[in-house]
Formats: structure tokens, sequence, C-alpha cells
């Protein structure tokens, strides 16, 4: 009896008309149901304002799969799960037998899911959020998403130290075995997959008392890699410094924030130890989603 109540408090009263929900009975099929959606953090912009929380109007992609790239032949290939005021809905009815799938979850929503892989650029404006869940089927219809970033932050902040006059960073260059940031994540696999082995990172900027220069981007290690120091080499007004190098041998771990602080003195640069934080989420007024 306390299925056939869950059942019914979970279906409408077409759903129950249609398929009798199903999910007590052996021949009939059974709802797919999302009943939360909670985030890890997700940045907006390469300034990386994060919201706290997803928000009416946001799409998620789902893809379900039985290891034959369909469930029971039935294809749910960027099958839409929207956020309303109250709950989310999923836009295709995706019905359940006891044949066992994998559901994959991205956000922002991609239409195409079928190889379940996500290109990822140095270039990307934003990073994804993905989960996926395993053993879903009529006895378990039921799901909970918890949305994690994909790839971890590497943030610089530069200052001046002891360097007289204007301090113009005409080219600075990040490198390292363990830093990558053209690729590809394999969601079924939970692999990451440099396109090239020689990966760096490169930008300029000016850096005075009053304003330090801080950017950041999302990185990530290739599956396999061993941890590794990164090398930072700036040339400032024109004058190559000798490279440093960090103190600390890493691999990035998604989910999580790297700070390199690093001070600009006459004719050299420090790099401190570097800071691993949480990538948690922040609050904004004036955040501007980009869809």
């Amino acid at each position: 009896m306390g299925a056939i109540v869950a059942c019914m408090a979970s279906c409408s009263e077409n759903e129950l008309y249609l398929y009798e929900c199903g999910c007590d009975k052996d021949d009939s099929p059974c709802l797919l149901q999302v009943t939360d959606v909670t985030k890890a953090g997700y940045a907006l912009t390469r300034a990386a304002n994060e919201k706290a929380a997803f928000t009416e109007g946001d799409v998620i992609g789902l893809c379900l799969d039985d290891g034959s790239g369909t469930y029971d032949g039935a294809s749910y290939n960027g099958v839409k799960l929207t956020k309303g005021e109250s709950e989310w809905t999923l836009e295709t009815k995706t019905l359940l037998s006891s044949t066992e799938g994998t559901l994959y979850a991205i956000y922002p929503y991609r239409e195409d899911m079928s190889d379940k892989v996500i290109s990822l650029s140095v270039d990307d404006a934003q990073d994804y959020l993905y989960d996926r869940v395993s053993k879903i089927s009529k006895s378990n219809n039921a799901v909970s998403l918890n949305m994690g970033h994909m790839r971890a932050k590497l943030v610089v902040n530069i200052k001046k130290g002891n360097f007289l006059g204007d301090c113009n960073i005409t080219q600075g260059r990040i490198y390292g075995s363990s830093l990558c940031v053209d690729g590809s994540f394999d969601l079924a696999t939970d692999k990451m997959t440099a396109s090239d082995s020689d990966q760096e990172i490169q930008f300029t900027g000016a850096v005075s008392a009053e304003s330090p220069l801080v950017d950041e981007w999302f990185v990530f290690s290739k599956f396999g890699s061993s941890i590794s120091k990164l090398s930072f080499v700036l040339t400032v007004n024109g004058v190559v410094f000798p490279t440093v190098t960090s103190t600390n041998s890493i691999r990035f771990e998604r989910g999580k924030k790297y700070i390199f602080n690093i001070t600009i003195n006459n004719k050299q640069a420090e790099v401190t130890a570097v800071d691993i934080e949480p990538w948690v989420d922040t609050d904004s007024d004036d955040l501007s989603v980009i869809n």
C-alpha cells in the first residue's frame, strides 16, 4: 500500500490512467521522477561570479542509457529538465522498466548528449556542472541530482613588491605536466583527456601597488597524470624575468580552487605556496546568466 501511495503522489491523474504509474506492477512502465537538484557552485563568466542556487528557467540536459545508446530501445537524449518556481519538470515523459540504466545530467543544457563527451577549452566562458546516477529502473525511479563542477579553477593574484616604476606584464606563461586547459571529459568513464601534451596558459595585464592583477581559468589534470609543480614565466615591461616554480606539486581536482600569490620584485618574481580551497558558491546582486 505504501508503494501505491508514493506512486500516486508522484503521478498526475492522466499518468495514473495511462500508465497506472507502473511502479508496483510487473508489466507496466513507470515514470522517471527528479525529486531534487542541488549544486556545488557554478561560474557564470570568466570573472567567475557564482550563483548560490538554480533559479527559475534554468535547464539541465539529461540522457538515459542502458549501455546500448538507448534505454529499452527508446531514445532519451537531451531531455530537458527545467526549473520552475517550486519544482523541476521533465519535458519528455521518461518511461522506466525493470531494465537498469544510467542517467547523465549536465548544465548548461546540451541538446546532443549521445556520445557522453564534453569538449573543454581554455576559452570557455563557463564551466559545466554534471552528475551521473546508475541503476535507474522502475524500482528506483525517484532521482536526486547532486551537480558538481567538471573542472578546477586556477587563480593568480599578482602584486607589486619592491619593483620600481610602471609594472606591465607584457606576457605571462603558466605551464606544468599536470596542467591541462583544452581537451574533453567523458561522462560515462569519468575521465579527462587532453587534446595535446604541451599546454599552457598565457595572459597579460598591469600591476600597481593599489591594484593587483587577478586572473583565473578553468583547468584540469588528465586521467592518469602525475602530480607536478607549475612554472611561471613573466615578461615585465619587455624584460623576461627568471622562471619561478611553485613550491607545491599538485594534481588539479575538480570542484577545487587553486590560488597562486605572486610578488613582482626588482628583476625577479616570487611565488608562495598555493592556497587550495573548495570552489564554493557566492552571492551577488548583479549576476547575468549566460545561456
